[in-house]
């Protein structure tokens, strides 16, 4: 085939080859004759000397330069001048000249002449053209003849480069539904047979290095006979080929082919396949000089049978992974060095509800590195009602390439891990599928039966888990219905079995460190009468026989929840920490104790419920018992009292006495009498006993009273009586009345007296007046004055006043004039402890906030104020407008009695809707105990919102700390995303230029933060920052720049 398009092309190539040179000549000669007519270029250009040998013919004579400077040329053949237009034409742009007479083998040309040293190095002297013929409707033929010259400075890698070739496309057949295409091209470097002379006419030096002469060959058949069809290929793109420039200029073929092609530099392709009758086949060889990759595959397929056989062989030397066009390229670099096979028949075993067909089948898979194997096996039967999975996965314990996996059979093998305990689960994660490749060594076999029927739904499934030293048996089974459900299962750990680590993650939750242990659960769930029903029991024996046994049971409806739990842990069990039980370290308290606990909480009415808790517990090889009994009952009619009662006993005993015990009483009354416009009064009554060991019980006594009428009343009071007996010759008696009375109209008296009373003699009394006064709705005014006679600190004296409210709506250029003012004063046994002044006025200006804030504070460690004046103007916040203003400064004295001042100042603009700029500057920041550090400096910020959720943040800041003379600069990038309304997180990665008097120091700084909100009031903040060290003090040098920090709030009922 390739001699037979050589000679084709040949032949065709001679018989146009005059036909083309006359061509060129007079074509090129008219644009010389325009371009010699025209202005001469001004530029200089630079200086050269050539001689060219004769070809005999007039065209083929190229300058080792283009860009000619148009009438710089002289040409001589032989002796005699040459002159243009009438000897020769020349197209300046290439640097090619034509004669028009053929000039003689044994004649030489001179040409002297100025090129541009601008122009590009590489030309087309021959500009790539094709010469195609069509013959009928059923073949097409393109030739091309391309010379691309480079500049002769460029080396050998500018050599001159000679593309030349054909492509065809041949369609037949009675619709032309067969093709025949190929490209054949070939391309050499071509001596230029001319010597470049320098000034002195000696021969320019040349590089030594030299292009090889390749070739392309692409050939492609698709033929088609009936139903038929087969496809053939071959590709061999030689590792030297250069001529894809050429092709691409002369649109040859799609620039993504020719793209392809260029990448598959080095690599060879020959490819059968075909399909006919459900009968298909491939056979396919990728070789580069080092290996190459055989694939061979043939299948059968009707409607209701399917069979395929698959085999690949990835050479070990093979490295075009990454050139190749194959999809799954990333799957055979994976399988480098190693060949696979796949067997696999699929049967047509069923019709689902949507009338579309079920399949049942086998495979299996063979992967080997030539060293190990590894073999996986898969079958499923699926009857619609009945469906049985099987999966088998051996390997030798040297195999090491579980990443040579495909997707598909990590991701069924980590599907099947999972079934073992959800016989219905569907999805797995990425970390699952990752963990496949850890299990080296691991040998897996699992069996899961699906019985779906009309009114029971029944599962099973058989597992293992093998390695050299041991493995893991699993059996489980369970039913299911609309009324009832039910499961058991049963596994055992070898004690040896030393890869528990390397098994899927829920398989690490569910197995623990359980070694040497065999785990049984049985349960189910009933529903009858309007109640459910649950049982759950569990029982673990390790090798020595020791253990433990759990049961559980629960009764549920609208109105009793009854729960029993019976629990035996044997003294001899030590392996309670190896145990998967989330709840182990509870476990470990019972250790030899066998004990039963019963949960009951009934409520018949909606105003009566009843909550009990019986606890038993017995440790018979140490002789001990744990008992406990606690009842609560609350009451609580519409109209009525609410009651509580609650009674709590607690023993903990061994044979030798009393270990530890407690018991405790209490009851509560809540009630409003309709006397005094509303009576309300509230009693509790607590009585709590302990006694540890032989000692002593000790019992503490709480009787506690309060009656207040009704506070919205023109007098109104409060009364409580609380008496604490500690049982050990110590109380505390209090006994407190408070007034409230309406003098006059706006303003109210407040008064209070209470004394107490104390074993040590540090009792108390304390008295309190006051008055409140309601200027306005929104302006009111309050003093007071409290005593302390006594009192374990001593006496004390202290008064307060505040203002607060709006004081007028307008006010010249400010709207919604506000204060908020108080003053705090203390004194302890003469001594002033508190004086606090506070002075606040905020208003609205220029649809912004306005605000000015005052206040002193005594420190009563040194006796020195601390001061603080606050000025702060905000401009309008609506989210519509596009710019945002914040000025801010604040003149205080620290607690320490520094006197210094801070500043703050922000500029937002929205450039768009998901963009914004922010430019602020500051002095001064805000250090630990008060202590203001002497920073400074600027911060310019974009934003870019990508969604609701996510948001990218680039910034550059520049501060200088005036102690230690630190002077930071810092470019960051940032993302913050809301993974979902409860939870988000924060990346900022920045690069830090520090100097200071010794040097400049760069380091990376970051800040990554996590936040949770669990429920409303409990949430889970995680930060870590690393700093640019520019707070850091003069004192201590060793002072760290990163600080992790953890907030945790949870309210525990």
């Amino acid at each position: 085939m390739r001699n037979i398009t050589l000679i084709i092309l040949i032949l065709a190539l001679a018989g146009a080859a005059n036909v083309f040179a006359d061509t060129q000549a007079n074509t090129f000669a008219d644009v010389s004759a325009k371009a010699a007519t025209a202005e001469e270029s001004k530029e200089e250009g630079v200086m050269a000397s050539e001689l060219l040998a004769g070809n005999g013919t007039r065209a083929g004579y190229m300058l080792g330069h283009g860009s000619v400077i148009p009438g710089s040329e002289w040409v001589a053949i032989g002796a005699k001048r040459a002159t243009r237009n009438r000897d020769y034409s020349i197209d300046y742009a290439s640097g090619t000249l034509f004669f028009t007479e053929p000039v003689k083998q044994r004649d030489s040309i001179q040409v002297d002449y100025r090129y541009s040293s601008k122009g590009g190095a590489e030309r087309n002297a021959a500009a790539p053209g094709v010469f195609a013929m069509r013959f009928g409707t059923g073949l097409q033929t393109n030739m091309l003849y391309s010379l691309r010259t480079a500049d002769s400075n460029a080396g050998s890698k500018g050599q001159d480069i000679l593309t030349y070739g054909l492509s065809n496309i041949s369609k037949f057949g009675t619709s032309g539904e067969s093709t025949l295409t190929g490209m054949f091209y070939v391309t050499s470097p071509q001596a230029s047979n001319r010597i470049n002379l320098n000034t002195t006419g000696a021969p320019a030096k040349t590089d030594t290095g030299k292009l090889k002469k390749d070739h392309l060959i692409v050939q492609d058949a698709d033929m088609q006979a009936g139903k038929f069809r087969l496809k053939l290929g071959y590709q061999d793109v030689g590792q030297d080929f250069a001529g894809f420039s050429s092709l691409k200029d002369s649109k040859t073929a799609a620039n993504e082919v020719l793209n392809q092609l260029e990448k598959e530099k080095g690599v060879r392709r020959m490819s059968i396949s075909g399909d006919g009758q459900g009968l298909n086949f491939a056979v396919s060889r990728i070789s580069d000089k080092r290996d190459d990759v055989m694939s061979h595959s043939i299948g059968y397929k009707t409607d209701s049978f399917a069979m395929s056989y698959s085999a690949r062989n990835v050479g070990k030397q093979f490295s075009h992974f990454k050139e190749i066009r194959e999809a799954d390229r990333a799957q055979m670099a994976a399988e480098q060095g190693m060949s696979r096979q796949n067997i696999g028949m699929q049967l047509r075993t069923a019709t689902g509800s949507d009338k579309k067909a079920i399949w049942s089948g086998i495979n299996f898979t063979d992967l080997s590195d030539g060293a190990s194997d590894l073999s996986y096996k898969q079958a499923n039967l699926d009857l619609g009602d009945v469906k049985i999975q099987a999966d088998v996965r051996t390997s030798d314990p040297g195999f090491n390439k579980l990443g040579a996996l495909n997707d598909e059979e990590r991701t069924r093998m980590a599907l099947m891990a999972r079934r073992q305990f959800d016989p219905t689960a569907a999805q797995v994660t990425a970390e699952d599928k990752a963990q496949i490749a850890n299990e080296q060594g691991v040998d897996r076999s699992t069996y899961v039966v699906q019985i779906e029927g009309q009114r029971i739904d029944t599962w099973m499934s058989m597992s293992s888990v093998d390695s050299q030293k041991g493995g893991v048996t699993r059996r489980a089974f369970g039913v299911k219905s609309d009324r009832f459900s039910a499961y058991w299962d049963t596994q055992s750990i070898d004690s040896k079995f030393d890869r528990l680590s390397a098994l899927q993650p829920i398989e690490k939750t569910r197995f623990g460190n359980e070694t040497g242990m065999t785990r049984t659960e049985l349960g189910g769930k009933l529903n009858f009468w309007k109640s459910d029903l649950t049982l759950d029991t569990a029982n673990v024996v390790d090798n020595a026989g020791a253990g433990f046994h759990r049961e559980k049971f629960n009764l549920k409806n609208k109105k009793l929840n009854f729960t029993a739990n019976f629990q035996d842990i044997d003294a001899g069990f030590s392996r309670i920490m190896d145990l998967s039980n989330p709840d182990r370290e509870k476990l470990m308290q019972d250790r030899g104790f066998k004990r039963a606990d019963y949960t009951i909480k009934y409520q018949p009415t909606k105003a009566l419920s009843f909550d009990s808790y019986i606890y038993d517990s017995t440790n018979s090889t140490a002789g001990q018992t744990r008992d406990q009994n606690k009842h609560k009952i609350a009451y609580s009619p519409a109209g009525g009292p609410k009651i509580n009662w609650l009674t709590d006993d607690y023993y903990y005993i061994a044979e030798t006495g009393n270990i530890a015990s407690y018991s405790h009483q209490e009851i509560k009354v809540d009630h409003t009498l309709n006397l005094l416009g509303g009576l309300a009064f509230k009693g509790r009554n607590d009585v709590y006993t302990t006694q540890e060991g032989d000692g002593l019980p000790q019992t503490t006594t709480i009787f506690e009273n309060h009656v207040e009428s009704n506070q919205k009343a023109k007098t109104s009071f409060t009364a409580d009586l609380i008496n604490i007996d500690f049982g050990n010759g110590k109380f505390d008696n209090t006994h407190a009345l408070g007034l409230k009375t309406a003098a006059m109209k706006n303003i109210s008296l407040v008064g209070g007296f209470s004394t107490t009373a104390r074993d040590s003699g540090n009792s108390e009394t304390n008295g309190m007046f006051g008055f409140e006064w309601a200027a306005r709705k929104d302006l009111k005014m309050t003093f007071s004055m409290a005593n302390r006679d006594g009192g374990p600190k001593g006496s004390q004296q202290s008064s307060s006043f505040s203002l607060n409210g709006l004081l007028t709506k307008r006010f010249f250029l400010l709207e919604d004039v506000t204060i908020a003012s108080a003053m705090n004063q203390t004194s302890l046994r003469g001594i002033q402890t508190v004086c606090d002044d506070a002075f606040k006025i905020d208003a609205g200006l220029l649809g912004g906030k306005l605000m000015f804030d005052t206040t002193d504070k005594l420190n009563p460690k040194n006796g020195l104020y601390y001061t603080s004046k606050i000025f702060r103007y905000e401009s309008d916040k609506d989210p519509k407008k596009p710019w945002h203003l914040t000025l801010s400064r604040q003149n205080l004295t620290t607690p320490l009695g520094v006197r210094t001042n801070k500043e703050n100042y922000s500029f937002d603009y929205r450039i768009s809707k998901a963009t914004a700029l922010t430019y602020s500057s500051f002095v001064g920041k805000d250090g630990q105990n008060g202590v203001v550090i002497p920073v400074g400096g600027a911060i310019i910020k974009l934003s870019h919102s990508l969604n609701k959720s996510t948001s990218l943040i680039a910034d550059y800041s520049t501060s200088t700390n005036t102690d230690t003379f630190r002077h930071a600069n810092v470019r960051g990038l940032g993302i913050s995303r809301a993974v979902t309304d409860a939870t988000s997180y924060e990346l900022y990665y920045g690069w830090c230029s520090l100097e200071d008097g010794s040097g400049t120091e760069d380091k990376p700084v970051f800040r990554l933060k996590y936040d949770t909100k669990l429920k409303a009031d409990n949430y889970i903040s995680l930060s870590l920052q690393r700093k640019t060290g520019i707070e850091k003090g003069s004192i201590n040098d060793w002072e760290g720049d990163t600080i992790g920090r953890v907030d945790v709030k949870f309210l525990f009922d």
